[in-house]
């Protein structure tokens, strides 16, 4: 649990489109058009949402940046590139005759009603563990949500509708990619120089700051790809059994002095959703002694980091969160992790690179097609309220 105390049981798609606070309606001169690809026109109040989005998502991973001008206008471009790129791939998907197929279809659909499910799921952890009744639970969570919706002017309906058709856009455009990559293949070689190079970079990075660890673990562990290839000293895994109640706190408190298994204890009383899903309900969380961007309450750090043995629970600790029991599940030996243990991933991440590299020169002359006419003036004055 960081000190944001964010979510993350939605995935990225959700993220983009569940955000905190509509965007206004507003139309004419005060809506002007900031990019249009082919016959398709995007707004400003368009780009408005997305957005906040990415800043919701890239917030929730200590990745969000504003605090100067030069570092505003670098969000600003990357969120209207992520859009350029992904309006100018479904137009030429288009263009090339590119459809799903009734299957893909179904697994986009699919995938939207998963997300849709993990939503429910982090509504259904917020319910007081004094209901215990299943269907009463759910019947409450559900009604939160559709509340909680409705503040953000939308629906259960109309997000998935949305969710759904982000996926198929997704399918349709990772279609297009693979026809325009057939055929590349990557090398042992390719795959050695991929490792070399990473691990010469990650060595310089978590030498300067030993805290870029935990982020870069934090966001491998949700999205994948290469992990980080040098472990600094200091790092540890914990779990940890939140509760706001007093009563609850003390039967808490009362079961693990008499010795009751502790992850029996977090399924049935914490209240932080993160930790009842993976990969936190089998890892448990990393912290570490160098501060980090996605680092928890000081008190939490260091009640956990004054943990000595594996298996050492904590007393009560007290944040603004709550009240915490912390058990120390695993002590992160510093290492330099060799190539024969992330062969497998070196070698995807060195094909995906050859293929991204391909692919990325195709993509930037499409983006500069005279089926394309931006205007990213338009934009500057987006998220300035958050680099006051």
């Amino acid at each position: 649990m960081t000190k944001r105390l964010f979510l993350r049981t939605a995935g990225f798609i959700l993220a983009l489109i569940f955000i905190v606070g509509a965007v206004s309606a507003c139309s004419g001169a005060k809506n002007p058009v900031v990019l249009k690809v082919g016959n398709k026109e995007y707004r400003l109040s368009d780009f408005e949402k997305e957005y906040k989005g990415y800043r919701n998502y890239y917030t929730d991973y200590n990745m969000y940046d504003v605090s100067t001008e030069e570092k505003l206008k670098e969000f600003q471009d990357m969120v209207y590139d992520a859009i350029l790129a992904r309006e100018v791939l479904l137009y030429n998907a288009k263009l090339q005759g590119i459809e799903l197929t009734e299957e893909e279809t179904k697994q986009a659909e699919e995938k939207a009603e998963a997300e849709m499910q993990n939503l429910l799921n982090s509504f259904i952890a917020q319910v007081d563990k004094r209901i215990t009744d299943e269907k009463q639970r759910e019947t409450e969570a559900r009604a939160n949500m559709a509340y909680s919706l409705a503040l953000q002017h939308t629906s259960y309906d109309k997000l998935y509708k949305e969710t759904a058709q982000s996926y198929k856009d997704t399918a349709l455009r990772e279609k297009l990619r693979k026809k325009v990559v057939e055929g590349f293949e990557a090398t042992d070689e390719d795959a050695l120089a991929f490792y070399e190079e990473t691990l010469e970079a990650d060595r310089k990075r978590i030498e300067e700051d030993p805290g870029l660890y935990k982020s870069y673990m934090d966001f491998y562990e949700v999205s994948g790809g290469v992990q980080p290839l040098v472990v600094p000293e200091g790092y540890i895994r914990v779990k940890h059994i939140l509760v706001k109640d007093n009563t609850l706190i003390k039967i808490v408190e009362t079961e693990l002095a008499a010795g009751k298994d502790f992850d029996e204890l977090l399924e049935q009383y914490g209240e932080d959703p993160e930790m009842k899903v993976e990969p936190a309900k089998t890892k448990g969380y990393l912290l570490g002694k160098a501060p980090s961007a996605s680092d928890y309450f000081q008190e939490f750090k260091d009640a956990a980091l004054a943990l000595k043995e594996v298996g050492d629970i904590s007393p009560k600790v007290v944040t603004e969160a709550g009240t915490h029991f912390i058990k120390l599940v695993e002590r992160i030996r510093a290492r330099e992790i060799p190539y024969d243990e992330v062969k497998d991933e070196i070698f995807i991440a060195a094909l995906n690179k050859k293929k991204n590299d391909k692919f990325d020169s195709v993509l930037n002359e499409w983006m500069k097609a005279d089926y394309v006419a931006e205007n990213r003036d338009l934009i500057r004055e987006v998220g300035k309220e958050e680099e006051k």
